[in-house]
């Protein structure tokens, strides 16, 4: 999930990543901070860094980071997973999904 550091997503990082944990799920939770800052979460949820959207000073559109953030995680991090799951901050988890997930081919949409 991609956020800013920001009072507005500091709530709905917290309240992913304690759902996160009690669903059970497999694996791990990333979150994506778009931006050159750290901030205080970054010793609660494992977190990375990425630069802002490039073009936002000519188009503000906030949510352009989202794929800008994913891309640089995925080209940098060295991610080796079978299964990366996409969420929003505001999104949380009830049960694992991925143990409920068969059947389908190397790509969802």
């Amino acid at each position: 999930f991609n956020v800013q550091s920001s009072r507005y997503f500091e709530w709905q990082v917290r309240y992913l990543h304690y759902h996160f944990k009690k669903s059970g799920q497999e694996g791990g939770l990333t979150r994506l901070l778009s931006g050159s800052h750290v901030d205080h979460l970054m010793d609660e949820v494992n977190t990375w860094v990425a630069p802002t959207y490039p073009k936002l000073a000519q188009d503000p559109y906030v949510p352009y980071n989202k794929p800008t953030a994913i891309q640089h995680w995925l080209d940098f991090s060295g991610i080796n997973a079978e299964w990366i799951i996409v969420t929003d901050p505001d999104t949380f988890l009830l049960r694992p999904i991925a143990k409920q997930v068969t059947g389908f081919s190397k790509w969802v949409y």
